[in-house]
């Protein structure tokens, strides 16, 4: 319920840099991307997972996030669909609709 002050960090970061992760990108990353080694001194990893984190962070905050769709989200009969169709599934909307409520958090980040 706390925002993370490392991911905030990363973000406000990228926002600066002008370079805002697109939720696409996000959406169809796999382990490769998340399970870089911080060792490697890449700090990509670090990124998805920032971004992840507020992706559930909004969801949770504007109550989209139910352990009912938490679970048809990670189901393996779900695991076949496009990543942008789960997550509407889950969100009960459009992609698009949502995203717009999340870029405007992250600029409060």
């Amino acid at each position: 319920d706390a925002i993370s002050q490392e991911a905030a960090s990363l973000i406000r970061k990228d926002r600066r840099q002008g370079a805002a992760m697109p939720l696409e990108q996000l959406l169809g990353a796999g382990s490769t991307e998340f399970l870089q080694a911080r060792e490697s001194g890449s700090t990509m990893g670090n990124r998805y997972y920032a971004y992840a984190w507020a992706v559930v962070y909004y969801l949770c905050q504007t109550e989209r996030l139910s352990l009912a769709g938490l679970e048809a989200y990670v189901n393996p009969a779900a695991q076949g669909l496009p990543p942008r169709q789960r997550l509407e599934r889950l969100l009960g909307m459009e992609v698009d609709q949502w995203e717009e409520g999340w870029r405007k958090f992250l600029r409060t980040l």
